[in-house]
């Protein structure tokens, strides 16, 4: 290793992303992944022959103009293939409480047009509220690529919750749930989600929802392929260890566990900001910021059933569904919730391969109910985590099946709990999405007073792939300049 040499500590979406970014502009990167893969989440997994895409699911702004496709192109990812999802239902919404099925369709003007034949009264908000959460998104410049911004990380922000946005303006239940459902995909209650942080994420479906053709692994492939192309080393299989500080408060080098030490001139960090201070020197950074980070709370936690059913209903061809008992879906996000009481997302997939992947149907999570067990590891928890899951798991697909009768054909091959998601996603509160992004909370940003220290990744920024690669993208320009990244943003645009 040599001088301009940035080590990269994380191997997920974020990580990648930066390591590519940062060697396609002329910097030396090594790629550390304390697993023995790179994108160990996206990866996925396989049970009995079927394959489990849990990284990628599906996200937005996959059409040609659509952010994440941009990103894509950034990256070189652009001849990615792709498998876009049902245009007329890419998600539907079943609220048995009401008897009412809600589908949403690719497009803000259909989507518009549907949702106000089903709730007439709320029409004219219905056109307000997709109005507005694309306002907020394109005000971004780092979504709508306006590099010409007098200031790149300019944003919308709000003090208003999206819960108290909704309320303000829908009068049925029901269509509020509907518009805040996504925020069962980034872990943060309505209650507490800033509108201008739902509107980045959910605005992003309205005009392209898909998945790449062969899931999470077939992107990491081509992540991998894209980091061998730039000279990206990549060291797996031990974790950093310690950030070694100088007395002028600079990183000089990354000391990973198996005693390899790594000299860098600087180092971008993308785990869990709760995991970043005890890799630092006491007293390298400041008190205050410390304490910000060890204190930040996470997004909700979950159940997880991963499912074998032949074929695959056809309700969750080309899309997913949203099993909603109660039009209230708050309950899902309170520590106390009850997994068997939903809502509950059902993923299947929009790869014409889906008849070979498995179903993944995802509950509530109370981290609460297994803080038992926490001391324990995969592979030596107690008998009695391993009947409490045992119960949670069947819990959850009875009440599905009862909620949804075209799920009787399912078998369970396997399952996950909020231990299994502490430990598998290194989350120290169990949260999927890593930190939230509350009107509770400051998230860090990618400084963080030691010069050649930064941050990216879901706590930074924004959650999801989309929302791991901005903040990959942000982290990179604070590294090499705001010119040295405007010319290529501005060729994605």
């Amino acid at each position: 290793m040599g001088a301009g040499d940035i080590a990269v500590i994380g191997a997920g979406m974020s990580g990648m992303a930066a390591a590519l970014v940062l060697a396609r502009r002329g910097r030396r990167v090594v790629l550390v992944e304390k697993k023995a893969r790179i994108g160990a989440t996206l990866r996925g997994f396989t049970r009995g022959g079927v394959y489990f895409d849990t990284g990628l699911h599906y996200v937005g702004g996959l059409h040609e103009e659509g952010a994440l496709f941009r990103y894509f192109r950034l990256l070189g990812l652009e001849r990615l293939p792709l498998e876009m999802f049902d245009a007329d239902c890419f998600d539907r919404l079943r609220f048995t409480g009401a008897g009412l099925e809600v589908p949403l369709p690719v497009g803000r003007a259909e989507t518009v047009r549907v949702l106000s034949s089903i709730f007439p009264g709320d029409a004219a908000f219905i056109r307000k509220y997709f109005t507005r959460i694309s306002e907020i998104f394109n005000s971004s410049p780092l979504l709508s690529f306006r590099t010409d911004a007098p200031e790149l990380f300019a944003d919308v922000e709000s003090t208003m919750s999206l819960a108290d946005y909704l309320a303000g303006g829908a009068a049925d239940p029901v269509l509020r749930a509907a518009l805040s459902i996504h925020s069962l995909l980034y872990g943060v209650s309505p209650e507490e989600t800033p509108l201008h942080q739902h509107a980045r994420i959910a605005a992003s479906y309205l005009e392209g929802v898909g998945s790449v053709r062969g899931g999470g692994r077939a992107l990491v492939a081509e992540l991998e392929k894209a980091l061998a192309g730039a000279g990206v080393k990549v060291l797996c299989g031990s974790a950093a260890e310690k950030l070694l500080v100088s007395p002028g408060r600079r990183i000089d080098a990354v000391l990973l566990e198996d005693g390899t030490e790594i000299p860098v001139e600087g180092a971008l960090f993308t785990g869990h900001p709760r995991l970043l201070p005890p890799l630092l020197p006491e007293g390298s950074v400041k008190p205050a910021f410390r304490k910000r980070l060890l204190a930040l709370e996470d997004t909700c936690s979950a159940y997880a059933l991963f499912c074998k059913c032949e074929p695959v209903p056809s309700l969750v061809r080309g899309g997913n569904l949203f099993i909603c008992p109660d039009a209230d879906i708050t309950s899902a996000f309170r520590p106390d919730c009850d997994p068997r009481q939903g809502p509950f997302y059902v993923s299947g997939g929009g790869d014409a391969e889906a008849d070979r992947r498995g179903l993944v149907i995802v509950a509530p999570g109370n981290a609460r109910e297994c803080a038992p067990y926490a001391a324990s590891a995969p592979g030596g928890r107690p008998a009695a985590y391993a009947r409490l899951k045992t119960e949670r798991l069947l819990d959850i697909r009875r009440q599905c099946q009862s909620h949804c009768p075209e799920l009787s054909g399912i078998s369970v091959l396997d399952g996950a709990t909020p231990l299994t998601f502490r430990d598998y996603l290194e989350s120290p509160g169990c949260g999927l999405y890593g930190a939230k992004h509350s009107l509770s909370q400051f998230n860090p940003l990618p400084l963080t007073g030691i010069a050649n220290l930064w941050m990216a990744g879901q706590s930074v920024i924004a959650p999801g792939i989309l929302g791991a690669i901005v903040s990959a993208v942000a982290a990179c320009i604070f590294i090499l300049g705001r010119e040295a990244v405007r010319e290529e943003l501005s060729a994605c645009a």
